[in-house]
């Protein structure tokens, strides 16, 4: 099991669950999905992508987020029938797992000082 957790402070988080294996609706929902997160061109990010050989999404799913995001996620792809990628989702009185393909976007912010 990967268990991935970022503490608050300068860095900022994000999940995006694949449920397609359409390219365009693809395309179309991690361009929404970067334009929901606030990115600065000095920040440092780095992406992840969370798979499984016989996930439902394109095959060529990391070109595309490559394409859109303009930077190369770290894989790990899982081979196995028991094997299984997803996300949790914490609410204040629920908590419910949802299984599929993951990209996690970590961006930290780089602080400038004037002296």
């Amino acid at each position: 099991m990967v268990l991935l957790i970022f503490l608050r402070g300068r860095l900022q988080t994000s999940h995006f669950l694949v449920k397609t294996k359409n390219e365009k609706k693809l395309y179309k929902k991690l361009l929404a999905w970067k334009k929901s997160i606030n990115f600065q061109k000095n920040d440092q990010t780095f992406a992840f992508h969370f798979t499984t050989l016989e996930a439902n999404e394109p095959e060529n799913s990391e070109e595309i987020f490559r394409e859109i995001f303009g930077i190369k996620p770290f894989a790990l792809c899982l081979n196995g029938k028991q094997s299984s990628t997803g996300a949790y989702h914490y609410k204040m009185d629920w908590f419910r797992r949802r299984s599929g393909p993951v990209y996690v976007i970590v961006n930290m912010k780089v602080l400038t000082e004037n002296f």
